[in-house]
Order: structure tokens, then sequence, then C-alpha cells
């Protein structure tokens, strides 16, 4: 998630950033949430400095004999007003938080935009592609030919996008945890 001071002093980088990923957001709305959040903290922060002081003010009035009525009906309304800020500061600052979660990453200046897969530029290629007289298959198909995997089974225990490893292929990724494991750890 971006950070609200970085999004106010880049407001426009980040508003190219999210137009060159072709997302919709409602920057405006974000703006003004984080103006009319900033407002409700400095107005909810002030009340409480004063019912603060005047609760000072009332602790020494009752050493010297009793607190002054006005004093403590004034409190009273500065609570509840403290009260309304706190719970409508809650309320902006939840809407904010979920706008806040649609921003994207801003893209790398030297990424080109484009408005398809077709604009990808190739920066960089390594090694000769190899001029093949078969169709290579995909990872999926050989790890479930060879007993490694059972995509159908995992769809129906977790859902769509799971892999059970089975066999060989179980024993190779617990393999490859305790690699992991050992690595780290030493």
């Amino acid at each position: 998630m971006l950070d609200l001071k970085f999004i106010r002093q880049n407001r426009e980088l980040v508003e190219q950033g999210i137009a060159n990923k072709r997302v919709k957001i409602d920057f405006a709305r974000l703006l003004e949430l984080d103006e009319k959040r900033r407002g409700l903290l400095v107005g909810s922060e002030s009340l409480k400095a004063e019912r603060n002081q005047a609760n000072q003010e009332i602790a020494n009035a009752k050493k010297q004999g009793g607190p002054g009525k006005e004093l403590i009906e004034r409190m009273k309304e500065v609570a509840g007003r403290v009260k309304e800020l706190d719970a409508e500061l809650a309320a902006v600052e939840q809407e904010l938080d979920t706008l806040l979660l649609t921003v994207p990453n801003l893209p790398h200046v030297s990424t080109p935009v484009g408005a398809s897969e077709a604009d990808n530029v190739v920066v960089r290629c390594w090694g000769e592609k190899p001029d093949l007289s078969w169709r290579p298959k995909p990872h999926w198909e050989v790890a479930e030919s060879l007993g490694l995997a059972d995509f159908g089974a995992a769809t129906k225990l977790s859902g769509s996008g799971f892999c059970l490893f089975t066999g060989a292929g179980a024993l190779l990724e617990r393999a490859l945890i305790n690699w992991m494991i050992y690595v780290h750890v030493t």
C-alpha cells in the first residue's frame, strides 16, 4: 500500500502511474478523505488537550473548595464532542483504508505503456532459442503424466488453482522444504 504522505507529495506521479496501469480509482475522493481525516484529527486532538487542561483546573479547584459547575458542564459537552469526532474519524479512516487498498504500486518509469501484452518490449534475451521438432508439454502436464501431481483431486479438495503433490512429487516438495530450512538455520 502506498503511503498517504507519498501520495500527497507526488500526486501527479501517482495519478499517472494509476492511469498507466489502467486502474479506475476515485483519486479525488481519496484525497478528500485524507483532508477530512487530518481535519478531524486536529479537531479531536485540540478538544482532548482542552479537556486535559480543564481536568487539571477542576482538580486544582477541588483542592481549594470545589469546582465551578459551569466548567464541569463545559467538559461534559467537550467529552461528547470528542466522542462524536472520534466516531466520525473512525468511519473516515475505514473508508480511506479501503480506497488505499485499491491503489496499485507504481510501475517503474522505464516501463513502457501499452494497450495489451503485444505492446511489451523485449529488454534482453539469453542463449539461442532451440528449434524443436515437437511441441513441448507444459510443466503441469509433465507432472501429471509422471504421477508427481494430481490437479483434479486438488480441485476437489481445495478448489481451483491448487496442486496436490503425489508420490515422488510429494517427496521432492518435502526435500526442498527441508533443504530450505537447513540453509536458513545453519
